[in-house]
């Protein structure tokens, strides 16, 4: 993740899913990044974030089916509120094991997640990018997957398992 940060410059964060919400275990952040309110323990939601929707991607069908039981929280203008529309954005992801996001959480602020796998290759967690509304995240992807993979190959099976 380090690597990643000094390659980009912009915030890289780690997160799994716990109890519906996606749970930040690790945030590099810098001076000149854009301001977020992420820090490690932080919860965020799983319809409105890149990492939210990476985790409904390979998290399973029930985990999708468990955030579609409740009304999906309107955080600005642009948040995806519709079950059916969440549920199609969710399998763009899939097929493309990318996810970006752009002012649904918070205005001004963009993210671009991917998967990480475990050494297993089972889900484990997801990756971001975030950075300010308007970021080429095309240029990111590749140096985002690249570590993803670096991540993944350290972690043991015991850790993910999802879908």
């Amino acid at each position: 993740m380090q690597d990643l940060y000094e390659a980009t410059h912009e915030n890289v964060h780690l997160a799994v899913e716990d109890a519906l919400e996606a749970l930040y275990i690790e945030v590099i952040s810098g001076h000149k990044s854009v301001r977020t309110e992420t820090n490690i323990g932080r919860r965020a939601p799983l319809h409105a974030t890149s990492v939210g929707k990476v985790i409904l991607a390979f998290g399973g069908d029930d985990l999708l089916a468990s955030v579609g039981e409740t009304p999906l929280r309107q955080y600005t203008p642009y948040t995806v509120t519709n079950f059916r529309r969440l549920c199609q954005v969710v399998a763009t992801v899939k097929e493309e094991q990318v996810a970006a996001v752009h002012s649904e959480f918070t205005i001004g602020v963009s993210s671009i997640a991917v998967p990480v796998f475990n050494s297993a290759g089972q889900f484990a967690a997801a990756l971001t990018i975030v950075a300010r509304a308007g970021t080429n995240y095309s240029r990111l992807v590749p140096a985002l997957r690249t570590s993803a993979s670096a991540i993944g190959r350290r972690l043991s099976p015991a850790v993910g398992g999802g879908a």
